[in-house]
């Protein structure tokens, strides 16, 4: 891989964004991994963690698109635009099988035994369970990912891409 003054504005935006996205996750996994029991999933704990993740993910995007834009953006051009648009496909998908998975979690546990099917279902018989909070986290995790791998699909097509 190219250094970074030999990068174009826009590869070095994507890498800047992908770094912010690994380190946001990385404190969010910690945070998250200091909960210990099931009740502080439903605390208010969750929500200031959650809180504190997305504010510092706005901070670190400001200022790294400050620092690394400061001589100007370059336009677009239609190859810029293609392969956008493939990475927004790929993310796209991700993000679908994503969901489904999340869902297909969601079918299983005992929030769906409850409600929709009156028993119990495998997962719960086997005591794995979500509460509302696990999903939500889950939902968070699947966005996240649906954005690294956006990130990732543009470097590698402006690396080595045929667009």
């Amino acid at each position: 891989m190219a250094t970074w003054q030999q990068l174009s504005n826009r590869q070095q935006n994507i890498l800047a964004e992908l770094a912010l996205e690994i380190a946001v996750i990385a404190y969010f996994i910690n945070k998250i991994m200091g909960l210990n029991d099931d009740t502080a999933w439903g605390s208010a704990e969750l929500g200031w963690i959650i809180g504190k993740t997305v504010v510092l993910a706005i901070i670190g995007a400001i200022i790294m698109m400050v620092v690394i834009n400061r001589r100007g953006e370059e336009p677009a051009d239609e190859r810029d635009h293609r392969i956008a648009a493939r990475a927004h496909k790929v993310a796209y998908l991700s993000l679908y099988v994503g969901v489904c998975l999340v869902i297909a979690l969601i079918t299983n546990s005992h929030i769906a035994d409850n409600y929709l099917f009156g028993g119990p279902s495998y997962l719960s018989a086997q005591g794995i369970e979500m509460n509302y909070m696990q999903i939500l986290v889950a939902l968070l995790a699947t966005l996240t990912c649906s954005s690294v791998i956006k990130s990732v699909t543009q470097l590698y097509l402006y690396q080595w891409g045929r667009v």
